[in-house]
């Protein structure tokens, strides 16, 4: 039903078993697990944001966190604070503890995909308007947000990730490329274009020693890449 979020235990891979039921938010966009594994986060088309206790069975808060659904969310590294996205075309920086926003950032286009670097200093944004978003400096002010030029050349930004050691960042987009960036230099490092028959990239994430990348397609593909 609308508005039920389910717990899975998937060590069997072949016959996941459902754990337990989360009830109490509208219909939900997105989810996250929190780095210990004890919590989740999650976004509602009812403009709000949830944190859950996964041992408990319940919401610990829930917030009006944007002026349209929420997207996208992501735990920083040190599980205490969290970005969201939405289709009311901002970002908002969380404290997890209190439920109370910290920052606002607008960034003029419906915001679609987040990522946050493992040391949890920047963020890499996808919006519908082609292009990537880099966040810097703690994510406070207007003045945090960086346009990385050259980005996706029609369409939007659905999904993009951060390399194992931070120094690369990845963004999918609905003109079928998938494209590497230098986040120190802002530069664009190397593109990869789908064929037509993987469609485009739905979701994307480095290998853990950061070598490959896989993604997952709209054509059903999953698909590893290595770098060069």
């Amino acid at each position: 039903p609308s508005g039920e979020l389910a717990l899975w235990n998937v060590e069997d891979r072949r016959s996941p078993s459902r754990v337990r039921d989360l009830h109490g938010q509208g219909s939900v966009e997105c989810a996250v697990f929190s780095p210990d594994g004890l919590r989740a986060l999650t976004g509602g088309a009812d403009k709000t944001a949830s944190l859950w206790d996964l041992e408990g069975a319940k919401k610990l808060w829930s917030a009006v966190a944007h002026s349209d659904a929420v997207t996208t969310v992501a735990f920083l590294p040190d599980g205490k604070r969290a970005l969201t996205g939405s289709k009311g075309m901002g970002v908002a920086l969380w404290d997890l503890e209190t439920g109370v926003e910290l920052n606002r950032i607008n960034c003029n286009a419906p915001v679609l995909s987040l990522a946050i670097s493992p040391d949890g200093k920047r963020a890499l944004v996808g919006c519908t308007d082609e292009h990537v978003r880099l966040l810097v400096n703690g994510f406070r002010g207007e003045s945090c947000m960086r346009l990385l030029d050259g980005g996706h050349k029609k369409g939007t930004v659905g999904a993009v990730a951060f390399s194992p050691d931070g120094s690369t960042g990845l963004s999918c987009g609905s003109d079928g490329a998938v494209r590497l960036w230098n986040v120190d230099s802002l530069e664009q490092t190397d593109v990869v274009r789908l064929s037509q028959g993987e469609t485009v990239a739905l979701a994307a994430a480095f290998a853990g020693d950061g070598r490959s990348f896989f993604l997952a397609t709209t054509g059903g593909a999953f698909l590893r890449f290595e770098l060069k």
